[in-house]
């Protein structure tokens, strides 16, 4: 039996050249190998699922954060399913772009648990509550994996 690292390196080898010639291959994941299908890239399970919440410069930052540690952060706590909430620690730092003023990150078992808390009463009265404090905030939301080396 082939050692991973090496299966891994011999399996992105023979993908790579499928993704050259634009053809479409499904591989079984068995072991953790990547899959390929309709010309991307697929990876083993996903981790967790994270919505990460850039917040703009505002006019009054002292207001701004008033009100989102104090009304809207209690607000998204109740949130079901909602795992962790983390908070940048100071002055976020753009090596591109401007760098906002707070980035927020909330973690979900799954995108199946993220769909369901953000479409409970609790997610959308915390969605709703944005346009009470957050001047146009840029919203992404994603699954993690580990890195496959």
């Amino acid at each position: 039996m082939m050692p991973l690292a090496s299966n891994l390196r011999h399996e992105r080898s023979r993908l790579a050249r499928t993704q050259e010639k634009k053809t479409h291959v499904h591989s079984v994941n068995p072991r953790g190998r990547l899959v390929v299908g309709l010309d991307s890239l697929c990876y083993p399970s996903a981790m967790a699922a994270r919505i990460l919440v850039l917040y703009k410069q505002p006019s009054n930052p002292t207001a701004f954060d008033k009100y989102y540690f104090e009304t809207h952060v209690p607000i998204a706590r109740k949130v079901p399913r909602l795992r962790s909430m983390k908070f940048n620690a100071g002055p976020p730092m753009a090596m591109a772009g401007t760098a906002p003023h707070l980035i927020a990150e909330l973690e979900f078992d799954s995108l199946g648990d993220l769909r369901s808390a953000m479409e409970s009463p609790e997610g959308l009265t915390t969605a709703a509550d944005l346009r009470n404090f957050a001047e146009d905030p840029t919203v992404l939301i994603y699954e993690t994996r580990l890195d496959q080396p």
